[in-house]
């Protein structure tokens, strides 16, 4: 950790924080949301949950691939 600060007062200069302090509190933060019952805090997927492992997509249409031009894709 000393080295990773090290280099980075070596390109941003002085820094007024302690990155140790920082990661230290990260941690601490993570900690109250990590629960001891781990898997077990979540509904088993059967009897009326069952449908939820169903893909709704998975039957996909078949069609020739799309070789358009254009400027700008968003996805999502």
């Amino acid at each position: 950790m000393e080295e990773m600060q090290e280099a980075v007062t070596a390109v941003l200069g002085e820094i007024n924080f302690d990155p140790n302090e920082l990661h230290a509190k990260y941690l601490s933060e993570r900690d109250k949301r990590v629960r001891d019952d781990h898997n077990e805090q979540y509904v088993e997927t059967s009897g009326e949950f069952a449908k939820y492992l169903d893909d709704p997509y998975e039957a996909s249409v078949e069609r020739e691939p799309l070789f358009d031009e254009v400027e700008i894709v968003i996805i999502g």
